[in-house]
């Protein structure tokens, strides 16, 4: 005899039902990427059929305009960041202690989360 007796049938021992939840986030994330997606396939498939002898152009809109538009802030990202970087005059008597600060207060960080 089990030290523990269950009937089978019981509803009180059935397990809970498994939310649906992630299964809906999953699919909305795929259909919104989907476009994306198929436009790469376009892309890989046009490049074999090139390695295969056929020479193909795939049209892809979608990434053409993800590339100028990650092209153009990456332009304007680095022409912002050279002029605030490259405005002063290098001081080696101002930066070596800020560098040693800068390492002391992440080793500090790095230690600290350590522990």
């Amino acid at each position: 005899m089990r030290k523990y007796y269950t009937i089978p049938a019981d509803p009180s021992t059935s397990l809970p039902r498994r939310s649906r939840v992630p299964a809906l986030l999953l699919l909305i994330v795929l259909a919104a990427l989907s476009p994306w997606l198929y436009e790469e396939g376009m892309v890989v498939h046009s490049q074999w059929r090139t390695l295969m002898g056929t020479y193909t152009v795939a049209r892809t809109p979608r990434l053409d305009s993800l590339r100028e538009w990650y092209r153009s802030s990456d332009q304007s990202m680095r022409s912002g960041l050279s002029s605030l970087f490259h405005g002063g005059e290098w001081n080696p008597a101002l930066t070596v202690p800020i560098g040693i600060a800068w390492a002391g207060v992440m080793a500090a960080v790095f230690l600290r989360k350590v522990r």
